[in-house]
């Protein structure tokens, strides 16, 4: 009898420790919530000495130029959600004191959107006065990319910009939760152009569900360390364009024999015709013959196999590696292989842009 409760009590511990270690590595991702163009300045970051502490620790604001010039910029929605609380009435440039009952407890005009896919909550705040669409009303659904604002300078705010922030209620006064930006990571002073565009997602090397409704099923795996000698590295990158999100995935190849290799495994929701990006940052120090190669069992059509030298630059980072057509329900993967010893191949993430 002792040793069936000690078991019991075993097994309800590690499943208190896997639920909290799923929460934990389970950051969520979004969009940054502008056109793509002229870049955007991240002017407090999480932590920010001006108002970003306490409850509201994990949130950004964005202007650009000096404020003035993001005034009436369009907000777009970078996920597909419902929202849940709307608020309006809040003037620009008055009354810029959070205790006035029009300026909505100094979120001014603001926005809260519930996501679909994650059940997280995203707030936007500071919005012009009027600038909310008409037709958008609480309970409304949302589409990644839909215009639900634009940039203002009400409620608690010194000069035109947008507030945002995640959080796992509803509440108005809910503790802000992490999260990370498909662009990369930002912090104070961080330049960074949008890259939600219609048409396209972002496959990074976790499961984030709310880059896109597009996708059905969707995990990414790799190698294990017996198999290939090398252990896959996390590591931090604080350079925006960089990466997917805020960490660099790669792997050092140390044998011809037991390469290394990362699949993505996907399922759509429609039939398209797909440009496939890459996301790598070229360096020296990367294989300059990996091979990716993309298959279905489900649909033979398709077996390409694309050498792809990941010590080549560009501008943002993205690599065409592919377009093809895709078809809907049919499992596909793409998997990256190291092919030169002792040089490192990198997985951080795939862009599929929809042409038809």
């Amino acid at each position: 009898m002792q040793l069936k409760k000690k078991i019991v009590s075993l097994v309800a511990f590690f499943a208190v420790l896997i639920g909290v270690v799923g929460l934990v590595g389970a950051t969520d991702m979004i969009y940054l919530p502008f056109e793509p163009g002229p870049p955007w300045k991240c002017v407090q970051g999480n932590n920010g000495s001006y108002s970003h502490s306490g409850t509201l620790k994990y949130a950004y604001d964005f202007t650009r130029g000096f404020g003035e010039e993001s005034f009436g910029e369009d907000v777009l929605s970078p996920i597909y959600g419902e929202i849940v609380d709307l608020r309006t009435g809040a003037p620009d440039y008055e009354l810029n004191d959070g205790s006035y009952p029009e300026n909505n407890n100094g979120w001014g005009n603001t926005i809260l959107i519930k996501d679909y896919a994650t059940n997280r909550y995203l707030r936007f705040a500071h919005l012009r006065e009027g600038s909310i669409p008409w037709y958008l009303e609480e309970g409304e659904s949302v589409e990644i990319g839909e215009k639900i604002g634009e940039v203002g300078n009400s409620g608690f705010s010194s000069a035109p910009h947008l507030h945002l922030h995640m959080q796992a209620t509803s509440d108005g006064g809910a503790q802000s939760i992490q999260f990370y930006f498909v662009e990369g990571p930002l912090k104070k002073g961080t330049y960074v152009r949008s890259e939600l565009t219609p048409n396209s997602f972002v496959l990074d090397h976790k499961h984030n569900k709310s880059l896109s409704h597009e996708v059905t099923y969707y995990k990414g795996y790799h190698s294990k360390s017996y198999q290939s000698k090398q252990k896959w590295d996390v590591s931090p990158v604080t350079t925006t364009n960089q990466v997917v999100g805020a960490h660099r995935y790669f792997v050092k190849v140390k044998s011809y024999i037991k390469k290394p290799w990362y699949k993505w495994k996907f399922r759509l929701n429609h039939t398209g015709y797909f440009l496939i990006f890459a996301k790598f940052k070229g360096t020296y120090k990367r294989d300059p013959k990996a091979r990716y190669s993309l298959y279905s069992s489900q649909d033979p059509s398709v077996y390409t196999v694309i050498k792809m030298d990941q010590q080549m630059c560009n501008a943002d980072n993205w690599h065409l590696l592919i377009g093809t057509t895709l078809k809907a329900y049919k499992y596909y993967y793409l998997k990256l292989e190291g092919q030169t010893q002792g040089k490192y191949i990198s997985a951080d993430g795939l862009k599929f842009v929809r042409l038809w």
